[in-house]
């Protein structure tokens, strides 16, 4: 069985998944984001897939990301942020990436965007059964109360130390602030050197 967080692009799950590492519950990948090459977009390894058995995955952009129908999924978090903030932060991001802003489906403002996609995730999500939803804006606000929540709904993978999980939160405003980013460098070379231990 894998659990996963899910979400859209600066949704929080970089967040999650410390809150998750921290309080002692297996993930998969590395800080500061947590991703892995063999499950992206364009990419799935569904060896790989199979060997995360019994850990948490980051899904980004499920509606984009293949999932074998043969995987045992267990819970499945989905992180929704503000719209508005949301989109703020993404833009930031692709300019920290020196990309340009374009989000593939549908027209509109991107807040819009990213709450259509919302919609059509979540309802995708749902249908594995053992599903929640929590906001970042929640994490920030409450981070015992959230780390709680975490604690009950991956209780198939382990028992999180919720006091742990918690504590990896740090005070701020939900807003997309600076000094809280991550340094780019850092996440790719995350994302390009996790091996999965067995």
């Amino acid at each position: 069985m894998i659990g996963l967080v899910a979400g859209l692009a600066r949704c929080g799950s970089s967040l999650t998944m410390a809150m998750l590492q921290a309080g002692g519950l297996p993930v998969v990948g590395c800080p500061p984001v947590f991703e892995v090459a063999q499950f992206q977009p364009q990419f799935t390894d569904e060896t790989f897939l199979r060997r995360c058995d019994g850990r948490i995955l980051k899904w980004l952009d499920p509606l984009n990301t293949y999932l074998p129908r043969t995987l045992e999924v267990g819970p499945v978090l989905w992180l929704d942020r503000d719209h508005v903030l949301q989109a703020a932060s993404f833009k930031k991001l692709c300019a920290l990436w020196g990309q340009d802003l374009s989000i593939q489906r549908g027209g509109g403002e991107l807040p819009e965007q990213l709450a259509n996609a919302t919609s059509s995730a979540v309802a995708r999500l749902s249908a594995y059964g053992n599903f929640t939803r929590l906001s970042f804006e929640t994490i920030l606000a409450d981070p015992l109360g959230s780390a709680s929540l975490l604690a009950r709904h991956f209780r198939p993978l382990g028992v999180l130390d919720v006091r742990a999980a918690a504590s990896v939160v740090k005070q701020r405003l939900p807003a997309c602030q600076p000094e809280m980013e991550f340094s780019a460098a850092a996440a790719l070379q995350s994302f390009r050197s996790f091996r999965l231990e067995m």
